[in-house]
């Protein structure tokens, strides 16, 4: 009831170790598959952690397009992932598997763009003059945004003021840099009035939302212009027997397999990067710049869509022609085989990757060809030299020998800063921040340089009057309690809870 009335307020860290064990014991009480259909159908995100032969057998993949079945012309019918890209007006094909190629192939030889000279500074980004809502959460839609933004695009985002837990304020410095906002609370009357207001006030041309099934047609988000994209980022699509459910990357991770994958022969366990949050932005980006193109040729616009366990399922689709092979994966796992693996070298850890038959020609090396187990053979080798003197042996080779490096090492080099891949900026109320770039290059239309992110709550769009201040109005909830209340938050983080 509480976390109903305030989805902000948390409890002790001993409370919540006690509720952890108080749960565990009674989900024991009942089989996966039962607490699924019972949380689901009350609206919560539960999932059955499943292999991804199991998800790729499951009923709502293959109604929602994720799976298809195609007739391989080399052998009988074959599973594979489908489109995880729907659009209204130019759908996708879903190809077969092409016959074995009989010719070897040519290669393109054209010279490469990045050595013309440089486009003139005239030159506007692709999106310039685009402008579009953003009401969407946490990672994968403000991907999308943000990518638009990188793009050209002008970008209004909708805040949700209820939103103020910990976790909140790093995901809105990295995901909504260079975004107008606005915060409204749409749960409220107030906050849809002020939400069809600003919809008719922007005109937006491409609205992106990540509500569950029918949430968006049911509070009108919906811009007024009958040529606008509108993009929807769901956890499971818009069709298929769980299109209403909610879920986020925990539960796609669960429900497609790669829980089961990354624990290895152990407990599944959760991958640790949001992987399919990020992809399925980067999707989303590029389905409403191919419905920006249609409306370019026809002066129609369209629906597209994107999900995270669509996205899951091309995730894996090296293994989805053979779901129940045996992978050696996990948090322990080093490599793919021996040529391509973790190797612990004099000063650290380093990964090789080479091709076959060439590391027998390098110095200190000539023993591979007759060795009887090569990984163990190159993990002793590999120790008994620095990082640096083995690069110098690769060099010439196909093969080469990188350094492991952390998140930390990568954000700060001074050469990924030159190159824009990482940025560092000042962000209203959080001080200095070190941020990626944009994942994109091209090199006639250059991409917006994304300003920091507002800070959360500021209403920076001119013509709409805000719904009231950044902290809520809260029966006997102070800004002393708010405070308290984020305290809490680092206490869990730092407990590991």
């Amino acid at each position: 009831t509480e976390t109903l009335a305030d989805p902000g307020s948390v409890a002790t860290p001993a409370e919540a170790r006690q509720l952890k064990r108080s749960m565990a014991a009674v989900f024991r009480t009942r089989p996966a598959s039962d607490w699924e259909t019972r949380l689901s159908d009350a609206g919560l995100c539960a999932v059955l952690i499943r292999s991804l032969s199991e998800w790729m057998a499951h009923p709502h993949p293959a109604a929602a397009g994720h799976v298809v079945t195609l007739n391989d012309p080399g052998g009988p019918p074959v599973r594979q992932p489908g489109l995880h890209i729907a659009m209204s007006k130019t759908p996708g094909v879903a190809r077969p598997r092409p016959a074995i190629a009989t010719e070897p192939a040519t290669l393109w030889s054209a010279p490469s763009p990045w050595h013309t000279p440089p486009a003139p500074a005239v030159q506007v980004p692709p999106l310039d003059g685009v402008v579009v809502l953003d009401v969407t959460q946490v990672i994968a839609g403000p991907t999308a945004t943000r990518t638009l933004a990188e793009l050209g695009a002008r970008v209004v985002r909708v805040e949700n003021p209820r939103l103020s837990v910990g976790w909140v304020e790093p995901f809105h410095v990295a995901y909504n840099p260079g975004k107008e906002s606005i915060a409204l609370d749409l749960s409220t009357e107030a906050g849809q009035r002020g939400l069809h207001t600003l919809l008719h006030t922007l005109q937006p041309d491409v609205v992106v939302e990540n509500f569950r099934a029918g949430v968006a047609e049911r509070l009108g988000v919906r811009s007024p212009r009958p040529d606008s994209i509108h993009a929807s980022m769901t956890a499971y699509g818009p069709t298929g027997p769980w299109a209403v459910r909610p879920g986020w990357e925990q539960t796609a991770q669960a429900a497609t397999g790669m829980q089961v994958d990354w624990g290895g022969s152990g407990v599944p366990n959760l991958y640790p990067q949001p992987v399919n949050d990020f992809a399925t932005g980067l999707s989303g980006a590029l389905a409403v710049v191919l419905g920006l193109l249609h409306r370019a040729r026809t002066g129609t616009g369209q629906a597209v869509a994107t999900s995270l366990a669509a996205t899951a399922l091309h995730l894996q689709s090296p293994y989805a022609w053979q779901p129940d092979a045996d992978r050696s994966v996990g948090p322990g796992h080093l490599g793919l085989d021996p040529l391509r693996r973790y190797y612990r070298a004099r000063d650290g850890w380093c990964f090789l990757a080479a091709a076959p038959g060439v590391l027998e020609t390098v110095p200190g090396l000539e023993g591979l060809a007759t060795a009887a187990d090569p990984a163990a053979f190159l993990a002793a080798v590999l120790r008994k030299r620095r990082i640096a003197t083995w690069q110098e042996r690769l060099r010439g080779h196909l093969a080469s020998v990188v350094p492991h490096r952390t998140p930390r090492s990568v954000l700060t080099d001074k050469n990924n800063r030159a190159r824009g891949i990482v940025d560092r900026s000042m962000a209203p109320g959080v001080g200095g921040v070190t941020t990626t770039g944009p994942a994109l290059q091209l090199s006639a239309t250059p991409l917006r340089q994304l300003g920091p992110a507002h800070r959360r709550g500021a209403d920076t769009v001119e013509g709409i009057a805000p719904t009231g201040p950044w902290l809520p109005d809260r029966p006997g909830r102070s800004k002393a309690a708010w405070v308290l209340e984020q305290a809490r938050w680092a206490l869990f983080l730092a407990s590991g809870w």
